[in-house]
């Protein structure tokens, strides 16, 4: 077994992608994926959600009907909703959407829960004037999709990390303080350099999203722990370790956004520690039992087209039993 802290470090810490690109397989093959990872993985506690487009879900219905595919046990979705290009056309988009969730939950309750939504903002919306239009946006979503489901969906808006994610988490932990359930949904990577942002955005995206106390989850780069160069797409990405690290240890120590960069940056594999006691950078050390409380209600998840890379490069690391 693994050291105890790396097990909650990596409990429920990916959400499987696999419909997206670099990998991009076609839904057959992702959903058998899934299935199996879960299953019959050693590793399956480190396996969180499968993600699907809220438009591939009556295609998933047919897979499911065509293969008589049976679960063991009832599976978590989160579902992707229509991006809009304009916010004027944001809540009808939303609308088509729940209107595919309904039919699919009606089918499938019980057996497969759709436990979250994501959605990308559209880039106008923080140009209209008004002190709560993201917030009465993010209140509307909530509401259309809570009628149809039956229960709260935690949903995660994504925006660039910019000048407007204040506005953004300000608006989300006003949605929270009522009795919502939603978070931040950050983009660390993609299929070329332009899609990587910088360690100094993610840390001040961290530290925004701690200060309002918004959850966040990640999607996209971070196939591997550790962050390094990468040959195929000519820039350094991210590491799962680093990210989820820097959170958890701002979260316990209150670090300044330079040390949050520090971490996010460390290409050293050896300053990392995980123990059956607690979890350390160089002299930063957090218990186990705090890290398990920051991935539960702060650093959530994030999204990988890959379970096998991760896991393997886990064990080249020495992390993970071979």
């Amino acid at each position: 077994m693994p050291a105890k802290s790396l097990h909650i470090f990596t409990s429920k810490l990916i959400d499987y992608a696999g419909l997206f690109p670099p990998a991009s397989l076609d839904l057959k093959s992702a959903f058998y994926n899934y299935l199996n990872y879960i299953s019959k993985s050693p590793y399956s506690w480190m396996l969180a959600k499968f993600i699907c487009p809220a438009s591939r879900l009556s295609e998933l219905d047919i897979l499911i009907e065509n293969e008589k595919i049976a679960f063991e046990n009832p599976l978590s979705f989160s579902v992707l909703g229509l991006s809009s290009v304009h916010s004027s056309e944001f809540l009808d988009s939303i609308s088509h959407d729940v209107s595919l969730i309904s039919d699919f939950n009606v089918k499938y309750s019980g057996r497969i829960n759709v436990d979250a939504f994501e959605v990308r903002l559209p880039n106008d919306i923080f140009s209209i004037k008004g002190d709560k239009v993201l917030y009465d946006m993010i209140r509307l979503t909530s509401e259309k999709l809570e009628k149809i489901n039956g229960k709260q969906l935690c949903l995660f808006f994504e925006a660039l990390p910019d000048e407007n994610l204040t506005a953004l988490a300000e608006a989300i932990s006003a949605h929270i303080k009522t009795g919502g359930k939603s978070g931040y949904k950050l983009r660390t990577g993609g299929v070329e350099a332009s899609a990587f942002p910088p360690s100094e955005k993610i840390a001040t995206a961290i530290m925004t999203c701690k200060d309002f106390e918004v959850p966040i989850k990640f999607t996209a780069g971070l196939h591997h722990p550790i962050r390094h160069y990468n040959d195929a797409v000519k820039t350094k990405m991210h590491g799962f370790i680093n990210v989820f690290c820097s959170g958890v240890l701002h979260c316990c120590h209150s670090l300044e956004r330079e040390v949050i960069a520090e971490i996010l940056s460390d290409e050293n594999p050896d300053n990392f520690k995980f123990t059956d006691s607690s979890i350390q950078w160089k002299n930063l050390i957090v218990l186990a039992s705090k890290a398990e409380e920051v991935r539960n209600n702060f650093m959530l998840s994030y999204g990988s087209c890959s379970f096998d890379e991760p896991v393997d490069d886990l064990k080249k690391l020495g992390l993970l039993n071979i």
